[in-house]
C-alpha cells in the first residue's frame, strides 16, 4: 500500500495553489510528530473563508505582571494613571474572565491579523462614538447591542497595509464600525470601557516602538529624488512622466509642474553662488514640446518622516545648517531688469500668492497689493491703518521650505529640493512662507525659529501674514 505521506505530498504538488500556500501544506505533513496521520487528516468541508481572528482589548494576564513587580512599583504607576476606581473595575472584569460567556465576550472581538497586530501595538486605537462623557469608562451602562466604534491610526509613523476582515484595505487614518450583536441572545458585545482603557495605553505602546526604532539608530545613507510630493513612475507603454522619476546612476529626471527655465536656472545659480546641498542640473530631456530636467539625486530622507527620530541636538542642529544654507542663498544676485521676480526675471510663481502667480514687480508695494487683489483692494485699506510689510531687502528665496523639500540623512540637513519657485522676493518670506507650509506643527515651526532668527525678528510679518492667510484659501 502506498504511503498517505507520498500521496498527499503528491496532492498538494498538484493542487492549484500559490508556492507559499504549496510549502505551509508540504510542511504540516513532512514536520509533523507523525506524517502518516497528517496526511489522513480529513479537512473542513467548507474551508477557511474568515479572515480574521480572536483577539483580546485587553490581555487578562495584565494584572499578573502588575502584581509581580517589585515593591509594588507598577501598581503606583497605574494607580496614578489610570485612577483606584478605574484600576478597580478593571481587574474584575479581567479576573472573572471565563466566569461565563457574558464576560467573556465583554473582552473578546474579531480582527484580521494585520488589524490584530496594530491593535496589540498601539498603531491603532479605538473609541465609541456617540458618549455623553469626555471619559467614557465613566459611562457605565453599555446596553447598547450594536455600539459604533472608530477605529484610527497613529502618529508619526501610522501603520501601512492594513487589511479588515472582508479582505478590503483599511482607508485613510480613520474608520467608522459597529460591534454587530452575537448571535446567542443575552451575550454582550466588546466593553465600551476596556476599548477606553485600550485607548489611554495606545499612545505610549506606540511611542515605546518608535523609541526603539531611535535607540537602533539611523540606517545606511538613503538616496531619494527631487521633490516626492508627486513621486511616481513611467507610464507602461508611454514617455509620460511622474513628477519625479529614479533612473540609474544617482539621478532623477523631473517634470516641472510650474517652471522648467526657471528651476534649471534657480539650481545652477545656487551651484554657482553657494555650497548648498541641492541637485545639480545634469542633462534636459526632451519628449515632443516639452523639456525635462535630468539632476543629481541627493541622499535623505524628507523631513517630515523622520523629525520624531531626531534628538533635540540634532533638530538644532538641522535648524542651524537650515540658517547657514539660507544665509548663502540670499548672496545670489540679482540680475534681473526687475526687483521681485523669479530668477528670470519673469512672474512670481508661488502657493502662497493668489493665482499661484504674480508680476514682476518693481516695488514692494506693487507685491503687497497683489497679496490682497483676489479681496478687490489695496494692501492698505486691508489692513486699515496698520502698516502692511514694506521696506524689506530683497533676496533670492526658495520659497518652500515644506518638509518634503527639506531632506535628512543620519539625522543632519542632506539637502533641499524643488526650487521651481525660487525667486527675488521680500526678505521676510521665507520664514513667513515655511511657516505657512508647517500646517500649525509646533515643531516644525519651532525649528523654523531657530533657522531664522539671526537674521532679525519677522513677528510683525508673521502677523500680517497670518491675517491674510484667513482670507486667502489655497487655490485662490
Amino acid at each position: 500500500m502506498a504511503s498517505l505521506k507520498l500521496a498527499a505530498l503528491e496532492l498538494i504538488s498538484l493542487a492549484r495553489l500559490e508556492p507559499t500556500e504549496h510549502l505551509l501544506l508540504k510542511q504540516f505533513v513532512e514536520g509533523a510528530v507523525d506524517p502518516e496521520r497528517a496526511a489522513h487528516i480529513d479537512p473542513p468541508k467548507k474551508g477557511i473563508v474568515s479572515m480574521s481572528e480572536t483577539a483580546y482589548i485587553i490581555p487578562p494576564s495584565m494584572f499578573q505582571s502588575v502584581d509581580l513587580a517589585k515593591d509594588g512599583r507598577m501598581r503606583t504607576i497605574l494607580d496614578a494613571f489610570l485612577s483606584p476606581l478605574h484600576i478597580a473595575r478593571l481587574r474584575t472584569l479581567l479576573q472573572s474572565h471565563g466566569a461565563d460567556d457574558r464576560t467573556i465576550l465583554q473582552n473578546l472581538w474579531l480582527l484580521s491579523p494585520t488589524i490584530h497586530r496594530a491593535f496589540r501595538g498601539g498603531h491603532v486605537n479605538v473609541e465609541a462614538r456617540g458618549l455623553t462623557s469626555k471619559n467614557p469608562e465613566t459611562e457605565l451602562q453599555e446596553i447598547d447591542s450594536e455600539p459604533e466604534f472608530v477605529m484610527r491610526t497613529l502618529y508619526p509613523e501610522e501603520p501601512s497595509n492594513l487589511v479588515l476582515g472582508n479582505g478590503t484595505y483599511f482607508q485613510s487614518s480613520r474608520q467608522n464600525f459597529k460591534c454587530l450583536a452575537v448571535e446567542s441572545e443575552g451575550l454582550n458585545p466588546p466593553s465600551r470601557f476596556l476599548f477606553a482603557i485600550h485607548n489611554r495605553f495606545s499612545a505610549a505602546l506606540h511611542l515605546f516602538y518608535i523609541g526603539d526604532k531611535v535607540a537602533r539608530g539611523w540606517p545606511q545613507h538613503r538616496s531619494v529624488g527631487v521633490g516626492l510630493r508627486g513621486n511616481g513612475g513611467l507610464g507602461a507603454g508611454s514617455m509620460e512622466l511622474a513628477p519625479v522619476q529614479r533612473v540609474p546612476f544617482g539621478l532623477v529626471i523631473k517634470d516641472c509642474l510650474r517652471s522648467y527655465e526657471n528651476e534649471v536656472n534657480a539650481l545652477r545659480l545656487v551651484g554657482h553662488h553657494t555650497s548648498v546641498p541641492a541637485p545639480r542640473i545634469v542633462d534636459t530631456g526632451v519628449y515632443g514640446n516639452k523639456k525635462y530636467p535630468v539632476m543629481s539625486r541627493l541622499p535623505g530622507q524628507m523631513l517630515g518622516d523622520v523629525l520624531h527620530l531626531m534628538s533635540y541636538a540634532e533638530r538644532d542642529r538641522f535648524a542651524d545648517k537650515l540658517g547657514e544654507c539660507v544665509a548663502q542663498i540670499r548672496q545670489i544676485p540679482n540680475s534681473t531688469p526687475h526687483h521681485l521676480c523669479d530668477t528670470l526675471g519673469g512672474p512670481l510663481s508661488d502657493h502662497r500668492i493668489p493665482d499661484t502667480c504674480g508680476g514682476p514687480y518693481n516695488t514692494e508695494e506693487d507685491f503687497n497689493d497683489h497679496l490682497t487683489s483676489h479681496l478687490n483692494c489695496t494692501s492698505a485699506a486691508f489692513f486699515n491703518g496698520q502698516t502692511p510689510p514694506q521696506n524689506h531687502t530683497i533676496y533670492f528665496t526658495h520659497s518652500d521650505f515644506h518638509w518634503t523639500n527639506l531632506l535628512v540623512d543620519r539625522g543632519q540637513l542632506s539637502g533641499i529640493v524643488d526650487w521651481e519657485i525660487a525667486g527675488h522676493k521680500p526678505e521676510y518670506w521665507e520664514y513667513t512662507k515655511a511657516v505657512w507650509t508647517s500646517l500649525g506643527d509646533p515643531i516644525l515651526q519651532a525649528l523654523f525659529h531657530r533657522a531664522f532668527k539671526k537674521f532679525g525678528n519677522y513677528e510683525a510679518e508673521l502677523a500680517a501674514e497670518r491675517k491674510l492667510w484667513r482670507y486667502t484659501p489655497f487655490g485662490v
